[in-house]
């Protein structure tokens, strides 16, 4: 019966559909082609590719969850060998203040919210810190994400109290309080921020003011991770993915939907049956990269919304996109390549991970694929054959997906920053 339910509950999505697209002004849906999300997968097959990556570049900013607004930070400059720099503790971390969005950087400092709302800006270079702000010991706040652009910092707890703060001195440029639960990361795009709440609505907030400008809404969803997927825009092109394994795109400036489709299945035989996106949608040119846990990927044309292709790869984790070729790991803690035009994959092979461990998004790093794991483990594999380089112990715990910026590999460690070179 529970499974009726679940198949029911699913289905009565389609006969909304002409519901959810509400801003407070409905806009009309725009016409084009229907996508099916009953779309059979494709089967996956091992296609013969010769991989070649671009060359890495130095990032010098890490902007938002995902680190930039497309999600997608590509084949990034750095060491091959880790060696710790310094330590600086940002404040403490437990289970029940968690840390679950990653810290933002610049080339000077970096800037970190820890499990009891203390948002501490560190020194890239020397590990000092610069200053720090403590916010609420309210119980019911027990995380929040960052966004960064340029000298503007702007941090959202997950009772969505929005703060915009002047990036090198701390100072509060205005405090704003929303009526909703913050339920993905915070974007930056077209001098507007964006998140989505817990019940499933993407707010659009003036950056300069912090003032509402619009929400976009779709169905509910009861059964979802406390944590998710981080908005992607492109342009005036916005990606937002919901709970409830929809897929939207809309403009950024203007609300207007333009194609909408799903990333789960209706399978009533697999155990699996949380449709929840975690994973930040990533862009890549003109494909949209969308990963449910539900044990499926989709690949979409930006503009137009036409599927491309999808495959059996479902997970937590956002993939990393090189010169047309995308490295993830699914729910099976299988890493993979593929094509991303094909979605056929080009290698995999099984991680040993224990199950009491975590993984997080991998990140390609001079030649290398880094596979962060809670223990402490990176796990370095060769993006040409799938084959494991050697597995480098860096520290006792990993609490959020590293981050690299200017040759310097970024981890949040158990209430401390922890910065190797």
């Amino acid at each position: 019966m529970k499974n009726l339910k679940n198949i029911k509950k699913k289905l009565g999505i389609l006969f909304s559909l002409s519901l959810i697209f509400g801003c407070e002004s409905a806009p009309k849906l725009l016409q084009g082609e229907k996508i099916s999300i009953f779309n059979k997968e494709k089967k996956e097959t091992i296609e013969a590719k010769t991989i070649i990556l671009e060359k890495p570049y130095i990032n010098n900013s890490w902007t938002s969850n995902g680190g930039n607004g497309k999600n997608n930070v590509g084949h990034i400059a750095g060491k091959k060998k880790f060696h710790k720099l310094y330590s600086n503790d940002i404040g403490s971390s437990s289970s029940k203040k968690q840390i679950l969005y990653t810290p933002v950087a610049n080339e000077k400092m970096i800037f970190t919210i820890s499990g009891n709302l203390r948002l501490t800006a560190t020194d890239i270079n020397n590990g000092k810190t610069v200053w720090y702000q403590k916010f609420s010991n309210n119980d019911l706040i027990t995380f929040g994400t960052l966004a960064l652009d340029g000298n503007d910092l702007y941090l959202i707890t997950n009772n969505a109290q929005l703060v915009k703060l002047n990036a090198t001195t701390g100072e509060i440029v205005y405090s704003k309080y929303f009526n909703t639960t913050l339920k993905s990361g915070l974007t930056f795009c077209n001098d507007k921020l964006f998140f989505v709440s817990d019940n499933n609505e993407a707010f659009a907030i003036d950056s300069k003011t912090g003032e509402k400008i619009y929400v976009h809404k779709t169905i509910e969803e009861n059964s979802s991770f406390i944590k998710g997927a981080t908005p992607a825009c492109k342009g005036d092109n916005l990606i937002l993915t919901f709970s409830n394994g929809e897929v939207h795109m809309i403009m950024a400036d203007t609300s207007t939907p333009i194609w909408l489709d799903s990333a789960y299945k209706i399978n009533p035989s697999n155990i699996n049956t949380i449709s929840d996106i975690i994973a930040n949608p990533v862009i890549e040119e003109n494909t949209v990269i969308v990963k449910s846990y539900n044990d499926i990927t989709k690949a979409f044309d930006l503009t137009e919304g036409k599927t491309l292709w999808i495959t059996s790869n479902g997970g937590k984790t956002a993939p990393v996109i090189s010169n047309g070729t995308m490295f993830d790991i699914n729910n099976n803690k299988v890493i993979f390549a593929s094509n991303i035009l094909t979605g056929n994959k080009i290698w995999e092979n099984k991680l040993n991970i224990d199950k009491n461990d975590i993984f997080f998004d991998p990140l390609l790093v001079n030649n290398q694929i880094l596979v962060p794991v809670s223990n402490g483990d990176i796990i370095k594999v060769n993006p040409y054959s799938g084959e494991i380089i050697e597995v480098e112990n860096l520290t006792s715990q990993i609490d959020v997906s590293p981050i690299v910026v200017n040759d310097k590999l970024i981890i949040i460690s158990n209430g401390d920053l922890e910065v190797f070179n």
